[in-house]
């Protein structure tokens, strides 16, 4: 979804919501030694979602 779309599809679906998490990463997590959160820069990929599950 385009991201102009993607936030009136969110405003206009959501009705009476009250709560809406956004989850990213970016790829500054892959750089090596930058981050203790993961063992591997391609298990720090998966950080946030790891932690939105918490």
């Amino acid at each position: 979804m385009v991201a102009a779309n993607w936030s009136d599809q969110a405003r206009l679906g959501l009705g009476h919501g009250a709560f809406l998490l956004v989850l990213a990463a970016t790829a500054t997590a892959a750089v090596a030694g930058i981050s203790a959160a993961g063992s591997t820069p391609e298990s720090r990929r998966f950080t946030a979602a790891a932690d939105g599950e918490l």
